[in-house]
């Protein structure tokens, strides 16, 4: 049954954006992944800095602007593990609006410090 309800939250078009929830997932597991794929092979370059915050700032705008809208910006992967951890959708929501801050002022944090003032080692 749950696979179910996550198919058809797949199928569904997001109400923000306007595309498929299916390409919208994609789109940000593969940018995730590059991400990633940035942290463990440069993990001191600009561009890794750029990522991190462009990926914070993504999901700071998308939680916002739905928000504010005034429709739910949950993903049934996030709330299946909420589920699981009989966590709130409130709290849910908190852990996310935290992940997204986070990495916002992370990328934001290395940007702006250049680590290499820090005498970071290459």
């Amino acid at each position: 049954m749950a696979l179910l309800a996550n198919d058809e939250y797949l199928q569904n078009t997001d109400k923000l954006l306007g595309v498929k929830n299916i390409y919208i997932l994609w789109v940000i597991m593969l940018c995730e992944l590059f991400t990633v794929w940035l942290i463990l092979i440069k993990p001191w370059e600009r561009l890794t800095f750029i990522c991190i915050f462009l990926l914070g700032t993504g999901f700071i705008i998308y939680r916002v602007t739905s928000k504010l809208g005034g429709f739910a910006a949950t993903c049934p992967c996030i709330g299946n593990m909420g589920k699981a951890l009989g966590l709130s959708p409130q709290t849910e929501g908190f852990i996310l609006s935290f992940i997204a801050t986070w990495l916002f002022i992370s990328g934001a944090l290395l940007l702006w410090y250049k680590p290499f003032r820090l005498n970071v080692k290459h």
